[in-house]
């Protein structure tokens, strides 16, 4: 996939206020697929795996180093990515402000048992599920009404910042008088944009 147009969709993914129609998708596909892209990369590095590589072809001096790595330093923007790893394509989920998860469940004909259904973070911590309408749909008079969904800990809070990594997501749904388990796994990660690497989006 182009880098720009990758760009230009993880853009479009901070939109959070627009909700998409139920049982239509988000575009909730990885930005990139197989493979992660060489610019895809964990938290705590720079943009893309060729810096290191560059500096060994350059021989550069150190001070050259330090102001070429400032430069690109300060050019990054980490933009969040998120993938559907396993289970089924619905609900699909948008993370959103790393606060909550806007679902295309429509509660106007879709229950979620609160009392069963939990979100898993990677390292383990389960949290239980906060449901809320999302306002958007209520404003713009839409014939359904999205679910946002935040994962509340022991203590009561709400979470705050998503970490990177494969999270869980166990929903107990009562669909038209039916009930159904749903059970997902979403992967989350940054993408690091440094127009001096990639050039100007689209």
């Amino acid at each position: 996939m182009n880098i720009r147009t990758s760009f230009s969709k993880a853009v479009s993914r901070f939109a959070c206020h627009r909700s998409p129609k139920p049982s239509a998708s988000f575009s909730g596909q990885p930005l990139s697929t197989g493979a992660e892209s060489a610019y895809m990369i964990s938290d705590g590095l720079f943009c893309g795996s060729g810096i290191r590589s560059l500096f060994v072809r350059w021989q550069m001096k150190p001070q050259l180093m330090l102001l070429v790595l400032t430069a690109l330093f300060m050019g990054c923007i980490p933009l969040r990515q998120q993938a559907l790893v396993k289970g089924p394509s619905h609900p699909d989920l948008m993370l959103c402000n790393d606060r909550f998860v806007l679902t295309d469940f429509d509660l106007n004909r879709e229950t979620i048992n609160t009392r069963q259904s939990y979100i898993e973070s990677p390292a383990g911590k389960r949290y239980t599920i906060l449901v809320r309408p999302h306002q958007f749909d209520i404003d713009e008079k839409r014939g359904y009404v999205s679910a946002e969904l935040y994962p509340i800990a022991a203590d009561g809070s709400r979470l705050q910042g998503w970490r990177s990594g494969v999270w869980s997501f166990h929903f107990v749904v009562e669909t038209n008088g039916v009930p159904q388990t749903i059970d997902q796994n979403w992967k989350y990660w940054f993408f690091y944009y440094s127009p001096i690497i990639h050039g100007p989006p689209n």
